[in-house]
């Protein structure tokens, strides 16, 4: 009887009106069962035992405020990891020092006014409300996150294509009339990629790609110093740049000038159309830069066959 008691007190103390109907069903199973147990049980100890494991699990059904509160710490939560993951994103996509700075101190406003306005829901009357309000504000949170990284993407994309095209614009006399007349062109389609990007990913994918296309508009002493790049036994280049037109000097000394200007020809078609494609355009020129790829690994596997070499390729 004295074990009975004592969970009827628990249960007292209780007040109805402070869950949701699930918890209060599963607080009124709680003591079902414990009574349940303690009338089965035999022996102190084991009523005992039956007793104390009632009251836990009486104690342990949440109120509605508790649940509430749970939702709102998690959420909060949640903001912060959101907000550390998108400084991360800056890092790892190499935005620019005061461009990161402003835009990370955008995000820390973010994260205090949308946790503040998380835990408005603890003034509501029931969980459902409560949701609702954290949801709401953890996706303005989130839609106010992702237009700072897409500002700061584009800032960065313009500052960084400007910068490269007026350096080489600067230095126009050391290019060929036809490759600097290149620049310009490339330098604004590259900042009208940017400016047209849906999201932050997008927008650094057309940074990328328009750094690159300028950084292979090659000037005079580059293409020269392409030419001839074999002094006895040894062939050098030097640049990232020079990289696809070394590539095909290999492939000249390997397989012969035929082979070789063959995948120049479509390394050169594939560069001068990228930079104002669509993204069918762009598959095109990737799907001809592929063939290239295996018509030159083909003939160096042939010349290396020929030589009775092994793992050329």
């Amino acid at each position: 009887a004295e074990a009975l008691e004592a969970i009827d007190t628990a249960r007292n103390g209780k007040t109805d009106a402070d869950y949701e109907a699930e918890d209060l069903t599963t607080l009124n199973t709680a003591v079902t069962n414990g009574k349940a147990a303690v009338n089965a049980a035999t022996g102190v100890s084991a009523i005992t035992g039956a007793k104390e494991d009632a009251i836990t699990a009486i104690n342990a059904v949440p109120t509605r405020a508790q649940r509430i509160a749970a939702s709102i710490a998690a959420a909060k939560a949640g903001v912060d990891t959101a907000i550390t993951e998108a400084k991360t994103w800056m890092n790892d996509n190499d935005i620019e020092n005061s461009i990161k700075t402003s835009a990370g101190s955008s995000l820390d406003n973010i994260a205090t006014e949308t946790k503040a306005s998380i835990d408005e829901a603890g003034s509501s009357e029931t969980l459902a409300d409560a949701n609702n309000t954290i949801v709401a504000a953890a996706q303005g949170g989130s839609v106010r996150t992702l237009a700072v990284l897409l500002g700061a993407a584009k800032q960065d994309g313009t500052t960084k294509i400007t910068a490269l095209a007026e350096a080489k614009t600067s230095d126009a006399s050391s290019y060929s009339e036809d490759d600097a007349a290149k620049i310009e062109p490339t330098k604004e389609a590259g900042l009208t990629a940017v400016e047209a990007a849906e999201n932050p990913n997008n927008a650094i994918a057309a940074r990328n790609d328009a750094l690159y296309n300028l950084n292979h508009i090659l000037t005079t002493a580059q293409k020269e110093a392409l030419a001839e790049p074999i002094d006895g036994h040894i062939t050098t280049a030097k640049g990232p740049a020079i990289t696809p037109f070394f590539a095909v000097k290999l492939l000249e000394i390997l397989c012969g000038k035929p082979i070789a200007d063959e995948v120049a020809e479509s390394l050169s078609s594939a560069a001068d159309t990228d930079a104002n494609l669509d993204s069918t355009g762009k598959t095109n020129v990737k799907n001809t830069i592929t063939s290239a790829k295996a018509t030159a690994i083909k003939a160096i596997n042939n010349a290396a066959s020929e030589a009775e070499i092994t793992d050329a390729t």
